[in-house]
């Protein structure tokens, strides 16, 4: 559902992926310069709730990503450091700016390519471990990943990474759900003209769903990429395709960000209803301010059932059972028509002992989303 769910191990028979770290090497003459930004646009499969997804490579070394849409508060700002002999970031920041406030929200960094201390706004600290490297997040919409491509050793062979899933609670006593993604070469496929590499996407992290992404054969650019778990809640699954790319300096590429910041603080974007009235207004009547008021209506209530959501799951996450239940049974009371709330319910009310409950949570999940695969398979596995 939306949220980021766990994946199943890959078939037995499929070939042997390349040593995780091993399976890159650096080459000066394929990384992207600096000064390049690739353009994305990111959203569901179906193409629906597009945002903007810009990367901007600021260094050998370093990236930055900004996520946007046209009309919202705010947007989403994260800076990443990356270790070429570790192939993944080793240190990464997020920030949301609104309003020409700019409010730091994730701070996690690694030494070792296997564990991940990260430190929330609220204070919150905890340590994520892997298994293996690479470390990366799902939620960095694979651009971490997409740094790294271009200097894949043999792009021929499989490889694996693993990978923090912020929207999915963690086992053995991890707040957040680490696990490995495997990237299995299939075959060659032509994308808006570029001939790209196919790569399947499965693994643990994901649990029985898969995705695929494309990157170009000449360069190891990310082209596209989609898969049936969303990077965020705020998505039911996920695609990325690359729109465009150019160059700019590090002025141009901050005058860039300030000019987003002004348009979300009303220079040209909405923070308010009455924002979005006036400006449906100004353009073509009072019909449409009332649209455009209805529209903010709901797309705020959308966000804070996401916002609950999540803020569940990080409750979830630390043990606290009976909190995120009452958290998520708010939402199901508030969002009574949407499956992700019914979802979410019954893995809360599983986590607490409640099998019985549980089942019937997934039940009315199921029944507002026939295609919920997970529930279907929560109510088998409860059932036993």
């Amino acid at each position: 559902m939306k949220r980021l769910l766990v994946l199943v191990l890959a078939a037995l028979c499929a070939p042997t992926a390349a040593a995780q770290v091993s399976a890159f090497s650096y080459r000066a003459e394929r990384a992207p310069a600096p000064g390049t930004v690739w353009h994305y646009t990111k959203s569901n499969r179906d193409g629906s709730k597009p945002w903007h997804l810009d990367a901007y490579i600021a260094s050998p070394t370093r990236i930055t990503v900004v996520k946007w849409v046209e009309g919202a508060s705010d947007f989403v700002e994260v800076t990443a450091d990356l270790s070429l002999a570790q192939a993944m970031p080793v240190n990464l920041q997020q920030w949301n700016t609104a309003a020409h406030r700019r409010e730091p929200k994730l701070y996690a960094s690694s030494t070792d390519g296997k564990t991940m201390h990260a430190v929330l706004a609220d204070g919150q600290t905890f340590d994520l471990h892997a298994a293996q490297g690479p470390l990366n997040f799902w939620g960095f919409d694979l651009m971490g990943v997409a740094f790294m491509l271009p200097h894949l050793a043999d792009p021929t062979k499989a490889f694996e990474m693993s990978f923090i899933n912020t929207n999915q609670p963690g086992t053995h006593g991890q707040p957040l759900d680490v696990d490995v993604v495997r990237f299995e070469p299939a075959g060659m496929e032509t994308i808006e003209g570029v001939a790209c590499r196919k790569f399947k996407l499965t693994g643990p992290l994901f649990g029985d769903q898969t995705g695929f992404v494309w990157i170009d054969a000449s360069t190891g650019r990310l082209e596209r990429a989609e898969h049936a778990v969303p990077t965020s809640t705020d998505w039911s699954d996920w695609r990325l395709d690359r729109v465009s790319s150019e160059t700019m300096d590090g002025i141009a590429w901050e005058k860039f960000k300030l000019g987003l910041a002004d348009a979300q603080a009303g220079g040209g974007g909405t923070r308010s209803a009455a924002g979005a009235m006036k400006t449906a207004y100004d353009k073509a009547g009072i019909a449409a301010a009332f649209e455009a008021g209805e529209q903010f209506k709901r797309d705020s209530l959308k966000a804070f059932e996401g916002d609950l959501n999540t803020f569940g799951y990080a409750l979830l996450g630390f043990g606290k059972n009976e909190d995120a239940l009452a958290v998520f049974q708010r939402a199901a009371r508030d969002y009574p028509q949407s499956a992700n709330a019914w979802d979410s319910l019954g893995e809360a009310q599983a986590a607490a002992g409640r099998k019985a409950e549980a089942i019937a949570s997934y039940r009315k999940s199921l029944q507002l989303d026939p295609g919920n695969d997970n529930a279907r398979k929560q109510i088998e596995a409860l059932a036993k």
